[in-house]
């Protein structure tokens, strides 16, 4: 299953995520932590504050 879940740019640095979306039953975990790396390099810190 795919779901689409949007994170704002100015949110993808926000620590918890990993746990968050662990938490969902619907979520590939393995997907999500390589999405919000990939996020996170696409947005660097400095950018979204």
């Amino acid at each position: 299953m795919h779901y689409t879940y949007v994170i704002d740019e100015s949110r993808v640095h926000e620590p918890d995520w990993i746990s968050h979306m662990d938490s969902k039953a619907w979520v590939d975990i393995m997907q999500f932590q390589s999405a919000i790396v990939s996020a996170r390099a696409l947005f660097p810190k400095s950018d979204c504050e």
